[in-house]
């Protein structure tokens, strides 16, 4: 009986340690940590009434009742031990359950009321009580069919915890394998014991090992939450990079389709058509440069989707690039009665740093808004600046007032995809995106938007930022509006795998009066630049198989500059192309004035 009771006294002991350590470490209130707790109690409970059982036994003779109560106590409590046990096997492959939930509601319930008739059915089987033959050694213990019945029950749990790890083995982690492993080896051996030195009352030891064993499967919240964010950035990570690749391929096919409308209205405009041809043709282009500004947009949601734009600063005269935008956007007016009125600061200085590309964004996304919006009345656009010459900063001021159809709601105006007063808008092309990205890039640049607008009356967006001013500008050349087509005798290897883009591509180059060979595929492109001295290659880059780089790797060895012809024009494309080896870089849809401003770098630099 004494080393019976140390055995118990013991484990109680570990176990209370066990369990504060838990309650401390686990303070949320996840199924893992509530099945724990309740196997812990229950185990506690069960130890305290086995070392009352084992001192009633001794003295039975005194207190006849007590012991039959405490013993029955202890094998209903042996029973209600393995139930909680099996349910913490359940729960570790519980990812199961949350796929088959009212599965495991079932499986639950019937265990529960498997337990409760265990219990209902022992109550009536007899026990007995039985001094061993080591003598006084180690007492007397409890047998009989009561003690059988439960025994068996806990069998057929082990056997069916042990069938549901086998199952569902792929849910579980090494460690927990291990310590599942270290389980059904001392629930054997604590029956082997049973069944061959019955008087040692090592039920309770046998299952508080086993705690104490769980109790390591029990991970640190803290560790899990750490665990379970890994996976879903990993899982963002891998759906950004799939969203990347389908804007990708989204924007080559549409821009290789445009650049054949482009091309081939460009090269029509400048032949002996009719008038109203000609009309037919500008329809068409005005047509893709809408269809281009959308697929830009869209491509865009790469750059609303990160947490800070890049900026590309370099020098430039704002004065000229509003001209440009002016002209370009002001196309949009067509016939409508609409009134354009700009003006802008002769303050400003000739020559600011920042990023220029961003700069001609923001002013195109405000004025063709203006422009789509407004069926009649005006458009004012202001530019106007306050000189900081000390510190070199030229804080801009640029407002595009108009007087069409006014936003009735301005809360979700910089939401994604929202198009406000869409019933007022349905004929109006666009996507809703423009004034989100321009948010996000004066957001970029630390500056602010505001938008003043009154429902049926008008808006007026005001934009402030800051630019550089430069004092001493860098020498650019202008470039000349005249192309000179005359770059000597070269020749030319044109590659792409679509018929129709070749023969576009052909069209233009042939203005140049080079000669060009076509190809349309790798291995023939491979045997003329062994066979050709060529001055240049011209190549899509994503050719029938996808991405294919053996012509630049090739044409390297023969030092022939490669120029990358592709319709791939998502954000940082330029650069990565660059970076690859190519010489120069040109996105569809591109204008005679493109190809003509590369061939200068390449032959003139």
């Amino acid at each position: 009986m004494l080393i019976t009771v140390t055995l118990e006294f013991l484990s109680f002991l570990f176990l209370i340690i066990i369990f504060c350590s838990f309650m401390i470490r686990n303070k949320n209130k996840s199924d893992e940590s509530i099945f724990f707790f309740r196997l812990t109690l229950v185990t506690l409970i069960t130890i305290l009434v086995e070392i009352g059982a084992t001192f009633t036994l001794a003295y039975r003779d005194i207190v006849p009742t007590l012991n039959i109560i405490f013993n029955r106590l202890y094998v209903s409590l042996i029973a209600l031990l393995m139930l909680q046990i099996s349910y913490f096997i359940i729960f570790l492959y519980n990812d199961e359950f949350k796929i088959n939930e009212q599965k495991g509601i079932k499986i639950r319930k019937l265990l529960d009321i498997s337990c409760l008739a265990v219990v209902i059915i022992d109550l009536f089987l007899p026990m007995k009580f039985i001094s061993n033959e080591f003598g006084d050694k180690f007492g007397v213990y409890t047998d009989g069919p009561g003690v059988s019945f439960v025994i068996i029950y806990g069998f057929i749990l082990f056997i069916l915890d042990l069938i549901s790890c086998l199952k569902f083995r792929n849910y579980f982690t090494k460690h927990r394998v291990t310590c599942l492993i270290f389980y059904f080896l001392l629930l054997f051996d604590g029956v082997i014991a049973r069944l061959l030195l019955p008087g040692i009352t090592i039920i309770c030891c046998e299952v508080a090992l086993i705690v104490i064993l769980i109790y390591f499967l029990i991970e640190n919240y803290d560790t899990k939450r750490v665990e379970q964010l890994k996976v879903i950035r990993d899982q963002a990570n891998k759906f950004d990079q799939e969203r990347t690749k389908f804007l990708s391929n989204m924007s080559h096919e549409i821009r290789t389709s445009l650049n054949t409308i482009v091309v081939t209205s460009n090269d029509l405009l400048e032949s002996n058509v009719d008038n109203s041809i000609k009309e037919e043709l500008k329809d068409c282009l005005y047509a893709s440069d809408t269809l281009l500004e959308l697929v830009g947009n869209i491509l865009d949601l790469n750059k609303i989707s990160s947490e800070f734009i890049s900026l590309n600063n370099v020098q430039y005269n704002l004065k000229k690039e509003v001209e440009s935008i002016v002209e370009m956007t002001s196309i949009r007016i067509e016939n409508k009665p609409i009134n354009f009125i700009m003006n802008i600061d002769n303050s400003i200085p000739n020559t600011l740093y920042g990023d220029k590309v961003y700069m001609k964004q923001i002013m195109n996304n405000l004025l063709t808004n203006a422009f789509k919006y407004t069926n009649e009345g005006e458009v004012k656009f202001n530019i106007s600046c306050e000189n900081d010459l000390t510190n070199k900063k030229c804080h801009l001021i640029i407002s595009v007032q108009d007087t069409g159809i006014g936003i009735q709601d301005t809360s979700k105006l910089f939401n994604k995809f929202d198009r406000l007063n869409v019933d007022k808008i349905s004929t109006v092309e666009g996507t809703g995106l423009g004034l989100v990205i321009t948010k996000k890039i004066i957001d970029s640049m630390k500056g602010t938007i505001n938008v003043e607008s009154t429902y049926g009356k008008g808006s007026k967006f005001t934009v402030e930022l800051d630019q550089e001013i430069v004092d001493k500008p860098v020498n650019v050349v202008n470039k000349s509006q005249v192309i000179n087509y005359n770059f000597g005798n070269r020749r030319i290897l044109l590659l792409d795998d679509d018929k129709l883009n070749l023969k576009v591509e052909k069209k233009t180059l042939s203005k140049f009066n080079f000669k060009i060979d076509t190809v349309n595929n790798v291995d023939e492109a491979l045997d003329l630049i062994k066979n050709n001295g060529y001055d240049l290659i011209f190549t899509d880059v994503y050719l029938e198989n996808g991405y294919d780089d053996q012509v630049l790797r090739y044409a390297k060895k023969f030092n022939i500059p490669v120029i990358c012809l592709t319709a791939d024009a998502i954000e940082g494309a330029e650069e990565k192309y660059l970076n690859l080896g190519y010489s120069y870089y040109i996105s569809k849809p591109y204008t005679v004035r493109d190809i003509y401003d590369v061939l200068e770098k390449a032959f003139r630099k």
